[in-house]
């Protein structure tokens, strides 16, 4: 339902101010009112309609409509026609708060153009209350834009093939933007999100009244805002040297115009070797091409991401790679050409003395002469913009010769290795022989190995291969390998008693040989018997020598013999009698008496060896054996054997365990020990033998545990046998299952408590939000609660916006929690505020109505009220009465102050005139627009109910409402005939009189 516009005049001192409508042009006429528009709902707008469909339909000489709430209209019925509409808005009751809208309309389409505006009390966040608007966020890609916009709204609506040019007005102190006197843009807002900003604009203002506009050619109509252009910060990149080459390996860094800003860098395509962090670039690591290389700097709170790009060039260098095959060359050979695998049109060059054909890259040769050379190809000369430079090395030689020769042709086993002499200019290439096998040959080298080869002949051959352009070379030379003589002989046994026969040797190889043997000895020289009797006693060497027998290589070998007397086996033992585990001891023996083999009896003694005697007086049974040295019978010599009683008197070992704590010690082996091992200590038996006492001694580790702990500032621990509280290392002990200390070493930190200082809150009005902020030490989370004992958690973080709920004094606890708590502090809030309410008695009745107005508003020192009755009449006090003498619907409206805070409150006072009933007798349904119904007419009535018969009683149609009535029709809708009918009416008015009519009508068609 659309309500009436109900209208309160403001009068100022001095002035003479009127609100007229001019019925005979439908023009509105402002001369110094302040028209106030208020109570609209999205459900119930309220609308100021002008009929009049041209600029004119509105005049003002001062004054303006207060609409401040979206559905408060102005609509103005334009029709077709075209122009500047100026709705005169204003803010409340200063005159200087005009805030006036132009809708220049640029199109003869039939349109209204309905407009309403209001202030935001929080700016533009959250939305403000009774709108379709959404909140006034990423309006410039940011989360929240309220800072760039403007504290007002606009809503247009126009028909949609309308176009208009758009100019808007608004109050200096509206301006909270963040650059306020930067140019203001309008936004329109599409049902789901704000479109993008309408430009130019036209600079801010921050004082008095600003205007924003024309912006021109709009046909989109809904609701609108104003925002401004943030003063962000702008850039350029460029890189010096561009373009550039790929094979140029330099750093390249970028060029700000603006060396302020920070951000990262990227490239498209991808290929281009590219510091994200720093913007260099470096042509080598990169694939050839163009690349856009953008520079981002991220958004901030004030102004959003900007890029800005610059794009460079990389050319792609010339492939200067080329190939001699092969790189060695014969001098007397064909001169070669290079092939060349990248680009052609370059230059070839050669170290000196070379000679070579710059175009083509031919080596000449023969005027090059022998050596080393390096070959450049230089692709400058193509004339492409990256040129390169590419080499190979060649070697020209001279033809190979193969001549060799060893130092002799023939060769004994045993001899030295051969000598290779190669001929002047010669060299060395692959040596072989013939037969391939039995010669030990090198075949890098030529080199003969004697020792690992066999007899024979063999020939050697020198082979170089072709190469270069020269032929291959070839050499051979024979030499003869000769096997040497087996000089091995022996004498079986080597050690002969001189009393025995004359001994000969066993020759295993070459006869023929001569024997002889170092003096004194005396031998046969062809069949080696050697003279015992006449050589003596002694050692003696035998050679053998096979040059006697007359072949190429001959041999020598030797062999070493004894001639001794007929030995003795007579020894003693000096130390007899022993004790278990006394040094092992060696049989002494006397002139020519010599060890044999020993043994023993009875069976317990051990002897470290039976070849010499030695007794093993540590593994040995202690008692008495008689030992035994037997001589067998050799060399001519009989044999001899010989004995000797020895005592080993036992030694006693006793082997014990023993544990200490690590700390502790103990006597052991003659002194005091502290670690783990073997102690022995010794006592003597009265056999004069050791008895010994060893120990194995156990260190067990006292257990030292270290642990950390950690107490907040104030609070206390135990630790060391105490309750402590400050920072430090404290030791405690306890027993393990060995019996030894555990110690727990605990270090004690001590965390500082964490602090909180909550912000006073300045006293604010019901509605307004309450801002709550604190500075804690940085360690832990800002929380806040409902109660001091902090068990009901508000929110977190700094600041937290909580909506004010009530009127009152609020306290509010806060604590940094985290690591160590911080005490809870407290804020007291006070949420002021007047509540305005109307109490009227009564609300409807007959003129002329006198109400009584109850006031049940807050009530207090500094209180004021202001009522406005609706029909021009004014009052301050408490409680006023009014009377209304005309009929019609009064909006009563009572503003409550407390000078900082405000509240508005209205009631509809309905005054009602005397009911009057007015019932036609003909009606004529014909279709035409005039008289088509039969309805009851009259004034202040509230309840109709008709019924229609026909002359026979029966019943046609019936209704029941005030705006109801008959089309000749009957309730199953068939038209009845010309004629006349009866009707009964039941009516009540307003003023509660009731009617009951009956009679009858006429229809004429």
């Amino acid at each position: 339902m659309k309500k009436l516009l109900s209208f309160t005049i403001y009068l100022c001192i001095g002035l003479l101010l009127s609100t007229t409508l001019k019925s005979q042009n439908n023009a509105l006429v402002l001369n110094g009112a302040v028209t106030v528009m208020n109570g609209g709902t999205a459900v119930t707008p309220i609308y100021v309609v002008v009929n009049q469909n041209n600029p004119s339909g509105i005049v003002r000489n001062g004054g303006h409509i207060h609409s401040e709430n979206q559905y408060n209209y102005v609509k103005w019925e334009t029709g077709t026609s075209s122009g500047s509409y100026v709705i005169p808005f204003g803010v409340g009751g200063n005159l200087a708060d005009y805030i006036p809208f132009t809708f220049n309309k640029t199109t003869t389409n039939s349109t209204d153009i309905q407009m309403s505006t209001w202030f935001t009390n929080v700016p533009n966040f959250p939305k403000p209350a009774a709108t379709n608007v959404g909140p006034v966020t990423n309006m410039l890609n940011f989360a929240d834009s309220v800072q760039y916009a403007i504290d007002r709204f606009w809503d247009i609506q126009a028909a949609n093939n309308t176009t208009g040019d758009l100019t808007f007005s608004y109050r200096g102190v509206e301006n909270t933007t963040i650059n306020p006197t930067g140019n203001v843009r309008t936004q329109h807002w599409n049902g789901s999100s704000w479109d993008a900003p309408v430009t130019p604009g036209t600079p801010g203002v921050t004082a008095g009244i600003g205007s924003a506009g024309p912006f021109v050619g709009q046909n989109t109509f809904s609701p609108w805002v104003l925002s401004v252009i943030p003063v962000c910060p702008e850039d350029t990149i460029s890189y010096a040297g561009d373009p550039f080459c790929s094979n140029d390996t330099n750093t390249y860094s970028v060029t700000h115009t603006n060396g302020t800003l920070t951000g990262t860098y990227s490239a498209t395509p991808v290929g281009l070797s590219l510091n994200t962090t720093t913007g260099d670039i470096v042509p080598s690591l990169s694939t050839p091409g163009v690349y856009t290389i953008t520079f981002t700097v991220a958004a901030t709170s004030t102004c959003p991401q900007y890029q800005t790009s610059t794009t460079i060039t990389i050319d792609a260098a010339d492939d200067a790679s080329f190939t001699y095959s092969p790189t060695t060359f014969c001098i007397t050979g064909t001169n070669p050409t290079p092939t060349i695998n990248g680009t052609t049109g370059g230059t070839f060059t050669i170290t000196a003395p070379g000679s070579i054909n710059s175009s083509t890259g031919e080596i000449d040769l023969l005027l090059s002469g022998l050596g080393t050379f390096t070959v450049y190809y230089n692709t400058a000369s193509a004339g492409n913009p990256c040129p390169s430079v590419d080499s190979v090395q060649v070697t020209i030689t001279a033809a190979p010769i193969a001549t060799f020769s060893y130092d002799a042709p023939q060769y004994c086993l045993d001899a030295a290795n051969p000598i290779l002499t190669y001929a002047p200019g010669a060299s060395g290439g692959t040596f072989t022989s013939n037969p391939s096998t039995g010669l030990s040959l090198n075949s890098s080298n030529g080199a003969i190995d004697l020792s690992t080869s066999s007899p024979g002949v063999y020939t050697v051959y020198n082979t170089i291969a072709a190469s270069g352009g020269c032929s291959a070379a070839i050499d051979s030379t024979t030499i003869e390998l000769l096997q040497v003589d087996s000089a091995l002989f022996s004498y079986s046994p080597t050690t002969f008693c001189i009393t025995g026969t004359n001994p000969t040797p066993t020759i295993s190889g070459t006869t023929g040989g001569t024997f002889t043997i170092s003096t004194p000895g005396v031998i046969n020289a062809t069949t080696g018997e050697i003279d015992l009797t006449n050589s003596g006693l002694g050692s003696f060497t035998v050679y053998y020598n096979t040059t006697s027998a007359g072949n190429d290589c001959p041999a020598l070998d030797s062999v070493v013999i004894n001639i001794v007397n007929a030995p003795g086996a007579t020894f003693t033992y000096n130390n007899s009698p022993y004790c278990q585990g006394d040094t092992n001891e060696l049989p002494v023996f006397t002139g020519n008496n010599f060890a044999g083999t020993f043994s023993s009896n009875p069976a317990g003694l051990v002897f470290v060896s039976t070849s010499t005697g030695e007794l093993d007086l540590t593994n040995s049974t202690a008692g008495t054996y008689m030992v035994y040295n037997n001589i067998t019978a050799s060399g001519g010599c009989a044999a001899a054997v010989d004995s000797f009683q020895i005592t080993i008197n036992a030694s006693y070992f006793i082997a014990q365990a023993v544990q200490i704590c690590q700390g502790d010690s103990i006597m052991l082996g003659g002194a005091f020990q502290t670690t783990n091992g073997v102690y022995n200590d010794t006592s003597a038996t009265i056999n004069g033998c050791d008895s010994i006492i060893s120990t194995t001694l156990t260190v067990n580790p006292v257990v030292v545990s270290q642990t950390t702990a950690g107490i907040c500032q104030g609070d206390s621990i135990l630790l060391g046998g105490a309750y402590q509280t400050t920072a430090g290392v404290y030791y405690d002990s306890l027993t393990t299952s060995l019996g030894c200390d555990s110690i727990i070493e605990t270090t004690l930190s001590i965390t500082p408590q964490n602090t909180i200082v909550i912000d006073p809150v300045l006293p604010l009005c019901f509605g307004d939000d309450i801002v709550l902020t604190a500075t804690g030490s940085g360690n832990g989370t800002i929380t806040w609660y409902a109660d001091a004992s902090g068990t009901i958690v508000l929110g977190t973080g700094s600041p937290l916006v909580i909506p004010s709920t009530s009127i009152g004094v609020f306290t509010f606890y806060a604590s940094e929690v985290g690591g160590c708590d911080s005490p809870i502090d407290s804020v007291q809030v006070i949420v002021g505020g007047v509540q305005a309410v109307i109490n009227a008695n009564p609300t409807t009745g007959s003129t002329p109505l006198n109400v009584f107005f109850g006031n049940g508003s807050t009530t207090g020192f500094g209180i004021s009220y202001a009522w406005d009755f609706g029909n021009g009449n004014t009052d301050t006090i408490f409680e006023p009465s009014q009377t209304y003498n005309n009929t019609g619907t009064y909006t009563v409206t009572l503003i409550v102050t407390d000078g900082i805070c405000s509240d508005t409150a209205t009631v509809t006072i309905t005054a009602i005139g005397e009911s009057v009933i007015i019932i036609p007798n003909v009606f004529t349904p014909n279709g035409d627009g005039s008289n088509d119904m039969f309805m009851v007419d009259g004034e202040n009535l509230e309840e109709v109910e008709g019924v229609i018969y026909n002359r026979w009683g029966q019943k046609l149609y019936e209704w029941n409402s005030v705006t109801g009535g008959w089309d000749g029709r009957t309730l199953s809708g068939e038209v009845v005939p010309d004629g006349t009918y009866f009707f009964i009416i039941n009516a009540k008015g307003t003023d509660e009189k009731e009617y009951f009519e009956k009679g009858t009508v006429t229809l004429i068609r």
